[in-house]
């Protein structure tokens, strides 16, 4: 048996499915004509790598995405279909994955290889968020997406990232001493032990489902004049989770914390989010704690894959200065990312705070 991690808010979940060597295109087309109506059809690989094996389907355009699952289970699939439906009932600005029902009116099928979806395509490109006209407008699209996630009830979620056998694993001391055990540097074990423990106290937080993986690769936007995010795409992660994360997740996937620019793309996504989405004070101020346990679950991710075979312990030491220099920029920067979120949070759509 394979164990395949999950990754939590600063840690990882796992479940057991057969290992099987993945197919190759062609057993992939044979798979698609036999369980989807989409006439002569071809397949080509993305332009980038996935957690999971992904082709998109052309006929004389792209008009689906092909999705292997490598992180999620069946059941698994079938609750993140049942959110999308949800959201694309929701009135959202934006379109998020539609999955396309096969000749028997489902929208997950079993394989040899795992669970298979078939989704519509979505017009887009990854934005830029480089610009401050693309921060707000992503930081906009997320607030909406939070509002709407926000009706969803608790028991529709497909993953509970709160609770302890998932949100709260984080790198124990067994994980890091058996990377030490495979080659991990020394300085780098003392510093995942010295990062290892309880987790944060956010007890009387908002909590409701979040994406858990918003950044540039999941956003698709058109630049024709102005910039429009058109989907918000991948989520094999949602659940439910601390409101404040979403918000904290884009931001540390943005690259603004290492930005020169960082204060004014900072002002200009949250501002854009704030136009949907007020958070509290208490939220605000455990932003940059929450960066940092992102930047360590990017680690645990990271030694998940390794456990399972998939990825080197070198892959793994390679993670971890990312999370040092993020521990360091906090340290440095704190006291004004909470006064720009703070001010950001407060203003007019379009001011500079």
């Amino acid at each position: 048996m394979e164990t395949i991690f999950l990754a939590g808010r600063a840690g990882v979940r796992e479940y057991s499915p057969v290992v099987i060597s993945p197919p190759d295109d062609d057993a992939l087309l044979e798979l698609v004509h036999r369980h989807w109506p989409v006439g002569e059809v071809r397949l080509r690989p993305p332009p980038r790598g996935t957690h999971n094996l992904t082709r998109i389907v052309v006929a004389d355009r792209p008009i689906a995405v092909l999705r292997l699952y490598q992180t999620l289970d069946h059941d698994r699939v079938l609750a993140e279909h049942r959110l999308l439906a949800r959201l694309a009932a929701a009135g959202l600005p934006f379109r998020v994955p539609t999955p396309r029902p096969t000749r028997d009116g489902a929208t997950v099928i079993e394989s040899r290889w795992g669970a298979v979806s078939l989704i519509d395509w979505i017009e887009g490109q990854r934005p830029d968020l480089g610009r401050d006209d693309t921060a707000r407008a992503a930081g906009r699209a997320l607030g909406r997406l939070d509002a709407a996630l926000a009706g969803v009830p608790a028991k529709d979620a497909p993953f509970d990232w709160l609770s302890t056998d998932v949100g709260r694993a984080g790198l124990d001391h067994a994980m890091i001493t058996a990377l030490a055990a495979a080659g991990l540097p020394g300085d780098q074990v003392d510093w995942l032990h010295d990062h290892s423990g309880s987790p944060l106290g956010t007890a009387n937080l908002p909590v409701q489902i979040i994406h858990c993986d918003v950044g540039a690769y999941n956003l698709l936007a058109i630049d024709d004049p102005a910039i429009r995010i058109t989907g918000v795409i991948d989520f094999e992660f949602a659940g439910r989770d601390l409101r404040v994360f979403d918000l904290t997740i884009l931001l540390y996937q943005s690259g603004y914390l290492h930005d020169p620019d960082w204060r004014t793309r900072t002002t200009a996504l949250v501002g854009g989010y704030a136009e949907a989405v007020r958070l509290d004070p208490a939220e605000i101020m455990i932003i940059p704690e929450l960066i940092m346990a992102r930047a360590l679950g990017a680690v645990g991710w990271r030694a998940g894959l390794w456990r399972r075979g998939a990825v080197s312990v070198e892959d793994v030491a390679a993670r971890i200065p990312d999370a040092v220099r993020t521990e360091r920029w906090i340290g440095r920067h704190r006291a004004e990312l909470i006064d720009i979120l703070g001010r950001a949070m407060v203003a007019p759509p379009g001011s500079s705070p």
